[in-house]
């Protein structure tokens, strides 16, 4: 059905003349909005299936060509396709919408086995009750034939192992250490990070709950600094940082795709494939990153195999910072 364009030349989202079917200001389409029913569905219906189209045309290379997708958008052929972040936000939606159901599946199994490993370990929780009285019953005799330095190295041993309450107790406990035993500079700084949570909220910082709740938030900041990582390695290509970008946001597009496909798999497959399908969705996602890197970056095999190490450091490297800085800021927001 054609469209009914308004007679009147002034755009009814920003006020500026407009000089035929479109404004030169906004972009905004200078049609009727008091249109027949039929009209408005058929406006609908035409574009979703223009939408419909344009995911068809970026699915296909961008499934089976690695890279492609990535390589047209950098040479201008962009109105064909799904931008770079709608198809990355289209992908994580559907993911992390159907995560908690196929994950539910294994959750209840694992209750399931607790279960029953609770009701048939009721007869070696007794054994090793009496095991421990008897073992108790010993260690008060040896304590009895102890001396006094030595009953007062072992309260200080487990004293110095207890748990912190805040920062200052742990600092107290760390300069009573031998420096042999102190912590090191990373295990301080992600203790220091914990109990100073502690101290501040009251309970332990629970690191799966974080993941959970920030996770998808935390990508919008992993893919930045991941396309700054890979800025700096291909420096040669001379391609801008918002290249870069693309290719990462496509590629972590993927990932989440076959992440999806896989979980689906293990949700409808029985449990003892679980292990063989993420072993074959892991291979076909670092083939997908070889050959994707081929057709970007234009390397040969040789060096992109090379440059697949180096992007795997980086990666892991990202993710660390990524975690710390979502840690800081969950803490300094609790």
């Amino acid at each position: 059905m054609s469209k009914h364009y308004r007679k009147e030349n002034n755009c009814l989202n920003c006020g500026q003349v407009v000089n035929g079917k479109f404004c030169s200001n906004c972009g905004q389409e200078n049609i009727e909005i008091k249109e027949p029913f039929w009209a408005f569905v058929s406006h609908g219906v035409g574009h979703y299936f223009h939408y419909d189209s344009k995911f068809k045309k970026t699915l296909r290379p961008f499934l089976t060509k690695p890279g492609q997708l990535t390589k047209d958008y950098m040479d201008g052929r962009m109105a064909s396709h799904i931008p770079p972040i709608s198809l990355y936000l289209f992908i994580t939606l559907v993911y992390f919408l159907s995560a908690p159901v196929f994950n539910k599946q294994d959750v209840d199994e694992k209750e399931a086995m607790y279960k029953v490993f609770r009701l048939d370990s009721y007869s070696v929780q007794l054994n090793k009750i009496a095991r421990l009285d008897s073992a108790v019953k010993h260690e008060e005799s040896e304590k009895q034939r102890s001396s006094d330095e030595e009953i007062l190295k072992t309260y200080r041993r487990i004293n110095l192992t207890a748990a912190d309450s805040n920062i200052t107790s742990y600092h107290n406990r760390q300069a009573a250490l031998p420096d042999s035993l102190r912590d090191d500079k990373i295990t301080k700084f992600w203790k220091e990070l914990k109990v100073g949570y502690r101290e501040k909220t009251g309970h332990t910082f629970d690191k799966a709950a974080f993941k959970d709740k920030y996770f998808p938030k935390l990508l919008f900041f992993l893919m930045p600094l991941f396309a700054f990582f890979l800025m700096l390695n291909f420096r040669r290509n001379k391609k801008l940082y918002l290249e870069h970008l693309i290719y990462t946001i496509h590629l972590f597009s993927f990932a989440f795709f076959t992440f999806f496909v896989s979980e689906f798999l293990q949700y409808v497959l029985p449990a003892n494939w679980g292990e063989v399908i993420e072993l074959i969705f892991f291979a076909i996602l670092i083939w997908y990153t070889y050959r994707s890197i081929r057709t970007v970056y234009e390397r040969s095999r040789w060096k992109t195999v090379m440059k697949l190490f180096t992007i795997s450091i980086l990666f892991v490297l990202s993710l660390v910072i990524t975690e710390v800085v979502g840690m800081a800021i969950a803490i300094s927001l609790a």
